[in-house]
């Protein structure tokens, strides 16, 4: 679930934290619809990992499937 919008500019992305409980935090980018930053639970004695996904849907025969892809 996404909670927190980032303007989309490096010092904000770099500086996004992880927060809450769960294995990670996502994150939308102002402006670009469908973009997501995840920050990664952090593990002993490392940084936290950062990911990039896109969230997008198709619609086959009248149903709608949302999708995520995750960018390399």
């Amino acid at each position: 679930m996404v909670d927190k919008i980032l303007p989309a500019k490096d010092r904000s992305i770099s500086s996004a934290v992880f927060y809450g409980s769960g294995r990670e935090a996502e994150y939308r980018i102002l402006g670009n619809p469908g973009l997501v930053l995840v920050v990664l639970a952090p593990k002993p004695h490392k940084r936290t990992a950062r990911v990039w996904r896109c969230y997008y849907s198709r619609t086959v025969d009248g149903h709608r499937f949302k999708r995520k892809m995750r960018l390399a």
